[in-house]
């Protein structure tokens, strides 16, 4: 037989429901994306919510959500300081599909270290009354465009910082910091996902937010952050936040927003305006996703992320690993890394395990790709793993069997596979655990069936499917040397040696040539 293993179902998803009071103190948005929700708030006030509608709660009232069985929900717990002028009165709304995607992204900033330019916790309240912000960006001491990592680009956006206004072109500020102008391009698009240019314009339109927010003349606030007039300025400012430097300053006022402090010197990575405040008269759609990005850090527990929508990338040990719409990766604990969308993209953390509690021995990111068939249910076991909102008994263990299972039938879709069932127990074991050193012997019986239904022996199989993964790794742009590891070689130029023996050409030239 050389069929191969169909990619596995995912689970009908279960009802769900937080305790009593959950988070009462904060205010509350619940969002029903699909299917039905129930929140009993006190005094007997119940709010049934279908797919589409959402639902605002006072920090001061009760709360319970339940959700009816393939419901895919998410709960928002905002600190009332974020949300000044939120509504004192439970507030049912209606949110519109262009507005989805932006409403998921704002779910990771909540569960996730991720910061992205344009976004604070208090935008959410566009969502529940578009009028109430009016795409007003929210002005603060830290905010900014994501931070570089390299040294040449940090040292120039510190400059910046202090002096938007200076206006040395990228050759000149790679002469002032000893580089090369190809270099500093580099660092900054690699460390903020923006282009030296596009970092110089974000950082001086946030340095402006503070300076209108301060009560500084639209005119002088150009000459002061760097732009060649006030026209110039008026059309980045509107480009960038839908509206213009006058009307910010007219908002603010009408708010009584406190005064802001410029930028530090050195500012941390905290973004400043609102994604969903980007939003004017329900054109949410018409703007692309930020880019986001996590600060380079290490976790305690291994972590599982997955790509939504769009791409993104992992810098681990000096690699990038670039993932796309579907990939499921595991980010080992106690390893320093940086995870990062691009544009119009979304990842979600699912699930984290302990090292001692996982049977799971990473050395390096175990990636599995889903299909979009999953997505509703990997959405729930996302907000199941981060948030109360969970099934009775949840076991944040079952993501690992799941992924186990969808790693060993991505492995298996161009391997045949015998249908004998020792002998495919034997394949589904190795397509798991492909990096780990062969296990004990396998009887005879194995042997036979794998020569009689997929015409190789046991041993030539494994070494297909290490093949054929190792290819796949390589497309999706995997170094060469983390992809022998991943399969299971621990010295790379045995790796190499096999790779050209199978595919007639070497692993750095098959990667080239891919990319």
């Amino acid at each position: 037989m050389t069929g191969s293993t169909a990619a596995p179902l995912p689970p009908p998803i279960p009802l769900s429901h937080t305790g009593t009071d959950w988070s009462r103190g904060t205010c509350l948005l619940v969002w029903a994306r699909t299917g039905r929700v129930h929140v009993a708030l006190d005094h007997g006030d119940t709010h049934r919510l279908e797919a589409g509608e959402g639902l605002w709660v006072p920090a001061d009232r009760g709360r319970r959500i339940r959700t009816c069985p393939g419901t895919v929900a998410f709960p928002y717990a905002v600190p009332p300081g974020a949300v000044a002028t939120a509504p004192a009165d439970p507030v049912r709304f209606e949110v519109r599909p262009e507005w989805h995607d932006r409403l998921i992204q704002h779910y990771v900033h909540f569960v996730a270290p991720v910061t992205s330019f344009g976004y604070s916790r208090a935008s959410l309240l566009e969502v529940v009354d578009p009028a109430a912000g009016q795409a007003l960006p929210a002005a603060g001491p830290d905010g900014g465009p994501p931070w570089p990592t390299g040294d040449a680009a940090r040292a120039v956006a510190e400059a910046l910082v202090r002096d938007p206004a200076l206006d040395h072109t990228a050759e000149r500020w790679a002469g002032l910091v000893a580089c090369s102008s190809r270099t500093l391009h580099r660092e900054f698009v690699r460390g903020t996902g923006l282009t030296f240019a596009q970092w110089r314009t974000a950082c001086r339109l946030a340095v402006a937010c503070d300076l209108l927010a301060a009560g500084e003349e639209v005119g002088r606030v150009a000459v002061r952050t760097g732009f060649a007039g006030r026209n110039g300025f008026a059309r980045a400012f509107r480009q960038s936040h839908g509206i213009t430097p006058r009307e910010y300053s007219v908002r603010l006022r009408r708010r009584g927003a406190d005064p802001s402090r410029r930028p530090a010197q050195h500012p941390s990575p905290v973004p400043r305006s609102g994604v969903l405040a980007q939003v004017l008269g329900g054109t949410a759609g018409a703007r692309p996703l930020p880019a986001t990005q996590t600060p380079p850090h290490a976790n305690g527990v291994h972590v599982l992320t997955w790509m939504y929508r769009g791409s993104g990338y992992l810098r681990i040990d000096g690699e990038t690993h670039h993932l796309g719409r579907g990939d499921a990766t595991w980010i080992p604990a106690g390893r320093d890394h940086q995870f990062g969308t691009h544009a119009d993209s979304i990842a979600l953390p699912l699930g984290h395990l302990d090292p001692d509690d996982a049977d799971i021995d990473l050395t390096g990111p175990l990636r599995a790709r889903f299909p979009p068939s999953w997505d509703d249910y990997l959405l729930h076991c996302s907000v199941s793993a981060r948030t109360p909102l969970r099934p009775d008994g949840h076991d944040r263990r079952a993501i690992l069997e799941m992924f186990h299972r969808q790693l060993a039938a991505d492995r298996a879709r161009s391997v045949p596979m015998p249908a004998d069932p020792r002998a495919r127990a034997a394949a589904d074991a190795f397509l798991r655990r492909m990096r780990e050193p062969p296990g004990g012997a396998v009887d005879r019986s194995v042997h036979e069936a794998f020569g009689r239904e997929t015409g190789m022996t046991f041993a030539r199989w494994r070494h297909a499917a290490r093949m054929r993964t190792a290819r796949e790794l390589l497309t999706a742009g995997t170094t060469p040397s983390s992809v022998a590891r991943q399969v299971g070689y621990t010295q790379v130029s045995n790796f190499s040696r096999a790779f050209s023996r199978f595919h007639g050409e070497s692993a750095r030239d098959y990667s080239h040539r891919n990319r």
